[in-house]
């Protein structure tokens, strides 16, 4: 190994060695990211009202549209 490809393969391994650092700081960002999301079961009681309304306001409108039908 000659004295270029010495200093190259150095330089190779402090740039390796600098993208591994960055590359904890932003898992570390992200782990702190995941554990402020909402976990499933705490977001079911909210899915089921969601969904509630949701059901509520087309039986609303089917029935409406229902009325004027049958109303003719």
């Amino acid at each position: 190994m000659t004295d270029d490809e010495a200093k190259e393969l150095k330089k190779t391994a402090t740039a390796t060695a600098t993208d591994v650092q960055v590359i904890k700081v932003k898992l570390e960002a992200l782990e702190k990211l995941v554990s402020t999301f909402v976990t499933r079961p705490e977001f079911d009681p909210v899915k089921m009202i969601a969904y509630g309304m949701a059901g509520s306001v087309l039986l609303t409108v089917l029935g409406a549209i229902m009325a004027r039908i049958i109303a003719k």
